[in-house]
């Protein structure tokens, strides 16, 4: 069985319905942390990838610190700061956290962990 890539899968598939739906849902989640995020905010991106909802959310809010936290992805973006572990994230600095397209892989425990550091 070969192995498709997250990127194959979403911003570069082939299908047009699936780019459709990955620009559909970073659009919205885009608009959804504009709107939540302090002037001057930060946000943390758990599961990041090479960070490009956060270059994009970037390119709409200049303002806002980019976060983000990928063990398994190099960085792609140099405007995006990665941090190793959530732990690396200063208590209380964070205006919003988000997890896009995370939640469903993570096991029960790694969920738990994950909403305990929010």
């Amino acid at each position: 069985m070969r192995e498709i890539s997250y990127e194959e899968q979403t911003v570069k598939s082939g299908n047009p319905l699936a780019r459709f739906a990955h620009r559909s849902r970073m659009s919205m989640a885009i608009d959804l942390v504009t709107h939540l995020c302090a002037s001057s905010g930060t946000v943390v991106d758990f599961g990041a990838w090479p960070g490009l909802f956060l270059h994009t959310l970037g390119e709409a809010r200049p303002d806002v610190t980019l976060v983000g936290h990928d063990p398994y992805m190099a960085p792609a973006f140099p405007e995006v700061k990665y941090v190793e572990t959530l732990d690396n994230v200063p208590a209380r600095s964070v205006d919003v956290l988000t997890a896009f397209e995370v939640c469903e892989h993570l096991y029960d425990n790694e969920l738990d962990t994950l909403l305990q550091d929010a």
